[in-house]
């Protein structure tokens, strides 16, 4: 189990929110909706090697950019609206 922590990126036995289930936490009713959610979206694997939902605009490790979305520079900035907003990710009207 993965649990919640994002504290360090490997599981920890020592931490109390390493253990926390996620369903106890968001409760079940939610966690299986974000769940179908992120199974609907479809896995990406990132040039560094993780694999992520694409529920997210970002790689959670190594913060590179989803393809098409920001394309001012390669990483998420915190700085930038456009990431930030995800924009670039919508089609132009």
């Amino acid at each position: 189990m993965s649990g919640i922590c994002s504290a360090h990126r490997e599981y920890d036995p020592d931490c109390d929110l390493c253990n926390v289930d996620p369903r106890e936490f968001l409760g079940g009713e939610v966690y299986d909706r974000r769940h179908a959610e992120a199974l609907k979206a479809g896995l990406h694997k990132c040039p560094c090697g993780f694999e992520h939902y694409r529920t997210v605009s970002f790689c959670p490790l190594c913060s590179r950019n989803l393809p098409g979305v920001c394309p001012a520079h390669e990483k998420y900035k915190h700085s930038c609206l456009g990431c930030r907003r995800g924009v670039w990710d919508r089609p132009k009207v």
